[in-house]
């Protein structure tokens, strides 16, 4: 009699599992949208991934297919970022990368965040009068014999829109003058235009040249400064003295109230030299422009 008992309670332990079992089957068969698992023949053919659109699902006969989804928005991952604690679509913080530079949250297009290294020139705004403060321009080989054709000694292009009142330029220049019987007079210009050789004279002067002289020392200084629409300017000639220099006489000074400019176009500031005679002739062996800082 306890023999039959215990072989009872055994089938109804059976008994009981099974019907777990079909639970259990029941269950993931309403997980995979009603299909019977595993899928009756044909067996279901697609599968939904809700919560992680960025998925997309197959299913083909038993195999099982994940794929990335298109159409996601740019610049994100699946992980969990920042204070995140599921996966998702996630855009990465420099706090969420071990190894991102110290810089990875500064921004350097703000120059106020840049404390160290060099910033090359070109990024560089383009300062009130066309430069840094310095020298912007200088003759970089001697000019040859200038003789009675108006020719550029030395010159520097003012970028458009960048002329600011108060700049001042120094125009300085050295040569060696040698002159025929009949010299003339030699004319010094400082002129400022859209295109060399054709623009306003801001100041000139012309002294006489010494008949008969050969490579005598000739420097020259100019300041020209701007205005709101006008340039003001000096001139200074120095020759070594009297008949045995370049000129009848040491200095010779002009000074210009005012020629006016252009400040939307960009302007070329110049010194041009013309001899008084076809004979005679200055070469230019230094010369430089500098744009003071106003």
């Amino acid at each position: 009699m306890t023999k039959s008992l215990r072989q009872v309670s055994r089938c109804i332990q059976w008994l009981s599992l099974g019907a777990f079992l079909v639970g259990c089957f029941a269950q993931c068969g309403q997980a995979q949208g009603g299909a019977v698992f595993p899928p009756t023949s044909p067996g279901a053919s697609s599968c939904s991934n809700p919560g992680a659109n960025w998925l997309t699902c197959r299913i083909s006969g038993t195999t099982l297919t994940l794929g990335a989804a298109t159409g996601q928005t740019s610049h994100q991952v699946i992980g969990t970022c920042g204070s995140g604690t599921s996966f998702g679509p996630c855009q990465l913080a420099c706090s969420d990368l071990s190894n991102a530079a110290a810089s990875c949250a500064t921004d350097t297009t703000n120059a106020a965040n840049i404390s160290a290294g060099t910033l090359g020139y070109s990024r560089l705004p383009t300062p009130a009068g066309g430069g840094p403060a310095g020298v912007v321009a200088v003759l970089s080989a001697v000019s040859g014999a200038i003789s009675n054709v108006a020719t550029q000694v030395i010159g520097y292009t003012i970028p458009s829109g960048t002329l600011a009142t108060g700049t001042t330029y120094t125009i300085e220049a050295w040569g060696l003058e040698t002159t025929s019987t009949g010299p003339g007079n030699d004319t010094f210009s400082i002129e400022i235009g859209a295109t060399s050789l054709s623009g306003n004279i801001i100041v000139q002067v012309a002294p006489a040249a010494t008949a008969s002289v050969t490579t005598k020392p000739v420097y020259l200084k100019a300041t020209v400064t701007i205005f709101a629409s006008s340039v003001s300017g000096g001139i200074v000639v120095y020759g070594n003295s009297g008949a045995t220099g370049a000129f009848a006489a040491t200095t010779y000074v002009a000074i210009s109230n005012s020629a006016t400019i252009t400040a939307s176009q960009s302007n070329v500031i110049e010194l041009v030299y013309q001899s008084g005679a076809s004979t005679s002739s200055i070469n230019f062996t230094l010369a430089k422009i500098t744009m003071e800082k106003p």
